[in-house]
């Protein structure tokens, strides 16, 4: 939390920054070929806290193109012509955003710590649809900062020690 005795807070900056890294697999399952589909992974990642909701989000996504032949089995076995992937790795998405409003301030001002939670929830997509078995294995990192940006209050002025006060006031 933001200690009110260091001065007035004017907003609160965040930074949040989410890396992916996984693999997508198509196993087509259909008798027509598909070819130029497309497959799109993506986490969302969200920066909430209990009070202020929802703080910021950023959605990293790893997509490819993918050709595959008409399949004649009918169990996915993520092999042959009729199946490809993907890995991917360090696929990264930022987000920052500045927060002024004074409900959210007063939730991060005083002393002690804030709770902050992050949240992720992957998807992947592909076009066009179809009897697709699909599979992907994704691991999602986050990395964030939360800067204050306040008014400092003035230092506080010397008080002199006696003897200076004497001399002083002597000189007077």
């Amino acid at each position: 939390l933001f200690d009110p005795v260091l001065g007035t807070l004017l907003s609160i900056d965040i930074d949040l920054e989410g890396t992916i890294n996984g693999t997508q697999f198509i196993d087509n399952e259909d008798n027509n070929a598909i070819v130029n589909g497309t497959g799109t992974t993506t986490v969302q990642m969200e920066l909430s806290q209990l009070t202020a909701g929802s703080l910021i989000s950023v959605a990293p996504a790893a997509s490819f193109t993918f050709t595959v032949t008409g399949d004649t089995d009918v169990n996915p076995d993520f092999s042959g012509t009729d199946f490809d992937s993907n890995s991917f790795s360090n696929v990264v998405k930022t987000a920052n955003t500045s927060i002024s409003d004074a409900t959210v301030l007063a939730i991060f001002s005083g002393t002690g710590n804030i709770t902050l939670n992050l949240s992720a929830l992957g998807s992947f997509q592909v076009s066009p649809g179809g009897n697709l078995a699909t599979l992907t294995f994704t691991q999602g990192l986050a990395r964030g900062s939360i800067t204050y940006v306040y008014d400092a209050i003035p230092g506080n002025t010397e008080i002199p020690e006696p003897l200076t006060m004497l001399l002083i006031g002597s000189g007077l």
